[in-house]
């Protein structure tokens, strides 16, 4: 039985691989959703998620290690620090005890008010667009940003300014750079932090960590694998 699960969330993972990319939530919370982007600018019910996971980026603290980190500095269960990162903890569920401990390991002061009411990523007026495409490039083979270049119509000297201060970017072209990477039209690279989510975005960055979750099974869970992987990989 254990093993029928393990080959139906495997193969859930490695469908990834053939599928578009639904649509990130706008809510600043690192899931995957269909919520229209209009929303983004009135929900506050994960401000301390975005608040936590901006702290971290900050830190420069690699995503894989965000929680590992809190666990380290904190004293709230795991489960609970991993539903805050991936942004399914509601605010009102967070304690002013959880906000404190996470307030002493950011260095913050002792009431926390800025973790549950400042939005510290508007407040740093960090250029979001340009963290977004660095974000995006990273997942792309050698020459990424040559072939983006190319994808667009642009020079790749256009390119390394977006990176630097992101100016001279038509709206066209952020559609384009939508489509490149796969993300839904909806995404609004210039305002929504791509670079703080939990979960990949870009096609290139699903079929990454899908590879590099097969790389790293075992050889007998491999090979239990290996027929159901074969049955939808060929039946695409």
């Amino acid at each position: 039985m254990i093993i029928c699960l393990n080959v139906l969330s495997w193969c859930f993972s490695v469908g990834l691989l053939c599928q578009p990319p639904p649509v990130p939530d706008l809510y600043g919370s690192g899931r995957l959703s269909g919520r229209p982007p209009a929303s983004a600018c009135s929900d506050m019910d994960h401000q301390v998620s975005q608040n936590v996971r901006f702290l971290l980026f900050q830190r420069g603290c690699a995503r894989e290690q965000w929680v590992p980190w809190l666990e380290s500095h904190t004293s709230i269960a795991p489960s609970k620090l991993a539903a805050l990162v991936g942004s399914r903890l509601d605010d009102s569920l967070i304690g002013e005890p959880d906000l404190q401990h996470l307030a002493t390991a950011f260095g913050l002061p002792a009431d926390a008010a800025e973790l549950r009411f400042a939005d510290l990523l508007g407040e740093s007026q960090l250029n979001v667009l340009a963290e977004n495409l660095r974000y995006l490039l990273e997942s792309c083979p050698r020459g990424g940003k040559k072939q983006l270049a190319e994808a667009l119509q642009v020079t790749p000297t256009t390119v390394s300014r977006w990176l630097s201060k992101a100016t001279g970017i038509s709206s066209g072209q952020l559609n384009k750079l939508n489509q490149y990477f796969g993300l839904s039209p909806q995404t609004d690279l210039r305002s929504y932090p791509l670079f703080l989510d939990v979960e990949p975005a870009a096609v290139s960055q699903r079929r990454k960590w899908a590879l590099s979750q097969l790389e790293g099974l075992p050889d007998d869970a491999f090979q239990s694998l290996y027929p159901a992987l074969k049955r939808l990989l060929e039946d695409r």
